[in-house]
């Protein structure tokens, strides 16, 4: 479902664009201070309005890390990791004349995918013990971005998705906000 939701996204993109009678098409690629990866592809119609589509994979982080002690028997201690993966799509324009000509501004939604990763290890009543968990969860944020044109075809981009996505732990520690905001710099080449 999510791979025929995204193929029918950018190729309704394209069609849009290759209708217009005036278009570029943009290329964007940078990473997220989250340590993802971000591409995006857009097309400018008329050389100012902006269709495009980014997405953000591979980012994460270590969720908190902690120790339960009750007894000298009965101790946990917890560790997990946090997958962050988005696809948006996004409106925008892009001014092409007077003191903001270059400036582009950019405003849509993104659809968030966390998957989460727990393990508990300790001692239960003397007895070793380790629970894993595995858990997904998506969630719909809205998202912004900027971008300025500083050479012929050559621009950088800033974006930002705000939001937290409520994820269920299915085994530990019960439902939890995580948050899912990524703010990802961007070069993109225009053709």
């Amino acid at each position: 479902m999510k791979k025929t939701l995204i193929t029918t996204l950018i190729a309704g993109t394209f069609a849009v664009s290759a209708q217009a009678a005036d278009y570029d098409v943009q290329v964007m690629a940078g990473a997220g201070f989250d340590k993802s990866g971000s591409i995006a592809i857009e097309t400018h119609i008329d050389k100012t309005w902006i269709v495009g589509v980014q997405g953000n994979f591979g980012g994460g982080k270590d969720l908190e890390n902690y120790q339960h002690r009750a007894e000298a028997d009965n101790y946990f201690d917890y560790k997990g990791t946090q997958t962050n993966n988005q696809g948006t799509l996004y409106g925008g324009y892009r001014f092409k004349e007077g003191a903001l000509e270059g400036l582009s501004l950019r405003a849509g939604a993104t659809y968030t995918t966390i998957t989460s990763y727990q393990v508990a290890e300790g001692l239960r009543d003397g007895s070793p013990l380790k629970l894993e968990d595995k858990s997904k969860s998506t969630g719909v944020a809205p998202f912004v971005g900027i971008g300025y044109e500083v050479y012929k075809d050559v621009s950088i981009n800033l974006t930002h998705t705000f939001g937290t996505t409520k994820h269920e732990f299915v085994g530990f520690t019960g439902a939890q906000d995580l948050n899912s905001s990524v703010t990802s710099l961007l070069v993109g080449f225009k053709f």
